[in-house]
């Protein structure tokens, strides 16, 4: 596995980015798995992004695009998620299909399950009503 990204799919997110955009640092987001989280200052500052890309035999393009639609319908909808920056889906530009997509923060660490190799994420609070 590619520990990061193409060059060709940097380019394309500079070219998202604009402004004399430049990445100062590329990490993994899990571990040492993709996808990237990207920092990348720019001309109006300085923006964090996660990009996302095909990694196999886990990813592949069409979950990348799935990926998209679902930020894509969170906004729509006012959902608390990511944002989607901007995507290649076909990959005409970025080599490969691509979506670069807001930092939130948080973790994406998860617990094992004591009896099993299930994986659970922390959950958001959810709001307590009282009785009138």
């Amino acid at each position: 596995m590619a520990r990061t990204p193409p060059e060709r799919t940097l380019d394309w997110v500079l070219g998202v980015i604009g402004g004399g955009a430049r990445i100062v640092e590329t990490r993994t987001l899990h571990g040492d798995e993709p996808p990237w989280q990207l920092r990348i200052e720019h001309s109006s500052g300085t923006t964090h992004a996660v990009l996302r890309i095909p990694t196999p035999p886990g990813i592949n393009a069409s979950m990348v695009a799935t990926g998209a639609a679902a930020l894509e319908l969170a906004e729509r909808h006012g959902l608390l998620a990511p944002r989607l920056i901007d995507a290649d889906l076909q990959g005409d530009v970025a080599g490969v299909s691509a979506t670069l997509e807001t930092l939130v923060p948080g973790t994406t660490a998860c617990r094992r399950l004591r009896r099993s190799n299930d994986c659970v994420l922390p959950a958001p609070p959810l709001p307590v009503s009282t009785p009138s």
